[in-house]
């Protein structure tokens, strides 16, 4: 039996608006599954350096990405892994030399992954009308009416929104050695500090007790405690909020530990994605006052890395039940929701919300509407259907 349903339309609480809009004319193979399909699409591009969102392939293909294909930077769905090739090295070794140089050392990326974000946008010429388009395109396809810029690649974007008329749906994070030159004027248009401690599960450098196999043993801790404290310190004096991307439990710990320690003060502190948090430190963090900003898309992730990481490890993924019931967080309090561009829209958080692979990740409704979306329909809404455990035909209603 059909069920109708009309939410509110999104707020997106974390995804890289700047970055994305960027990449929204690219090659995006993230539902190519095909090897042949993904290497025949690109040998179709004729830009002077192409990039491609979505690889799928790991490393199977590189031969064949130096051989065969036009000048190419390619990035896997996780946005922290990447191809170049050697055509795309010589166009860009004048001007990206260091970036050039490493793109493809994964612990130098998660190290420099301010520099990797802002990098592309920097490829591609961003219009005002490409603007209108991506703001129209997140709205209709989407349901997205507000977003939060984690990572702003420069002040350019922030004109742009200025001048087109969308930074009043747009909240800009920034890091901190960027915001430490930024022109005055620019200061007050930053919600906070964005600062990575771990990265990624897909290349083995998430923080977690859990790989079955991996490169870096626990993946990779980016803060020493003596950098972490100087950078929150930094942040507590400046007044600003600060976001910190932290996957896995062991730096999820640091950071609770240094705030604890410290007395560190802070307007609001996040934690970005949060998801292997233990029920020990998710109390810490509730008494702590710290905000877990989390994606509920990412809970198919228990099916998805089904042997890259222990059976064990992958039920603790997106405790979202434990969160709510037993460590006392509230959607839309301090418990909000997001798709980090994995993929946008309400389809894949709906569908993982509502109906997840484990009864621990599940949400209600009620519990998505407070944490995802806008307050009220004054901008539009967001219809649905649910049908055997699946949401379908999910679409946008536009304010009149």
């Amino acid at each position: 039996m059909k069920t109708t349903h009309n939410i509110p339309l999104l707020n997106d609480h974390h995804t890289h608006t700047s970055f994305y809009l960027a990449l929204r004319n690219c090659l995006d193979l993230r539902n190519v599954k095909d090897l042949e399909k993904a290497l025949n699409r690109i040998k179709e591009l004729d830009e002077d350096v192409n990039v491609v969102l979505g690889w799928t392939f790991g490393d199977t293909a590189k031969d064949r990405i130096e051989k065969e294909l036009p000048a190419v930077l390619i990035c896997d769905s996780s946005l922290h892994n990447y191809i170049m090739n050697q055509k795309a090295k010589d166009k860009l070794i004048d001007e990206f030399p260091e970036i050039v140089n490493n793109i493809e050392n994964l612990e130098w990326i998660e190290h420099n992954l301010y520099s990797i974000i802002k990098f592309i946008p920097q490829i591609k010429k961003i219009t005002e009308k490409d603007v209108h388009e991506f703001f129209d395109y997140m709205l209709k396809e989407n349901q997205i009416y507000k977003m939060q810029d984690l990572l702003l690649p420069n002040t350019d974007f922030i004109d742009l929104y200025e001048k087109t008329g969308y930074l009043h749906r747009v909240k800009i994070w920034i890091d901190l050695k960027s915001y430490k030159t930024l022109p005055e004027k620019y200061k007050d248009k930053i919600a906070g500090f964005k600062i990575f401690l771990d990265g990624a599960i897909s290349p083995g450098t998430a923080a977690i007790n859990g790989y079955v196999n991996s490169d870096f043993d626990g993946g990779i801790k980016l803060y020493t405690d003596e950098e972490l404290k100087n950078d929150l310190k930094f942040a507590e004096s400046e007044g600003k909020a600060v976001a910190a991307h932290a996957l896995g439990e062991i730096v999820i710990e640091q950071l609770v530990d240094i705030i604890e320690q410290e007395n560190i003060k802070l307007p609001c502190m996040r934690i970005e994605h949060a998801q292997y948090i233990s029920p020990e430190v998710a109390l810490k963090c509730k008494k702590l006052g710290i905000v877990l900003s989390m994606q509920i898309n990412f809970s198919e992730e228990s099916i998805l890395f089904k042997g890259k990481l222990t059976d064990e490890c992958l039920k603790k993924n997106n405790p979202f039940r434990m969160l709510i019931d037993q460590a006392g967080y509230i959607p839309g309090v301090d418990l909000i929701f997001s798709s980090d561009g994995m993929p946008h829209g309400a389809k894949c958080a709906l569908q993982n919300g509502l109906f997840p692979p484990l009864e621990s990740q599940k949400l209600t409704l009620d519990e998505f509407i407070a944490g995802y979306c806008m307050e009220t329909k004054k901008y539009g809404s967001i219809t649905f259907e649910t049908e055997n455990e699946k949401v379908i035909d999910v679409r946008t209603k536009q304010a009149n």
